[in-house]
């Protein structure tokens, strides 16, 4: 995308994928899973913790937050607010996790860049 609009990539087949080179970024999304609820984080924007946590399911307020990758996406308490945010980093290749405390309870929720293929494990099955 230029300032112009779209712009148009040389493409070029390779059995049956396209493939395209752009010296700029492509977009990404970093989605949260959470009991089959989802919420999807555009790529290298922010969330309030509290807007993805109420997404998927969970309510009250977060006590504390770790994840699996720093590098990939973070979250952030703002010491002045006491508000926590998520930030998305960089688009990633792997299965990824955030722990959030509410209630003394941590509860760990699934995080994948949006080209992961997302499969459940139903304990009833």
């Amino acid at each position: 995308m230029t300032d112009e609009g779209p712009e148009i990539l040389n493409t070029e087949k390779e059995g049956n994928t396209v493939v395209a080179m752009s010296d700029g970024f492509s977009l990404y999304t970093v989605e949260f899973y959470y009991e089959k609820k989802q919420y999807v984080l555009d790529g290298d924007s922010s969330a309030p913790l509290s807007e993805v946590l109420a997404e998927i399911g969970l309510a009250g307020e977060a006590e504390g937050v770790a994840v699996s990758n720093e590098e990939l996406f973070s979250v952030v308490k703002d010491e002045e607010t006491g508000a926590w945010f998520v930030t998305a980093l960089q688009p990633f290749d792997t299965q990824e996790w955030m722990t959030v405390t509410i209630g003394g309870i941590d509860y760990e929720i699934l995080v994948l860049d949006a080209l992961q293929p997302v499969t459940y494990w139903d304990p009833a099955t």
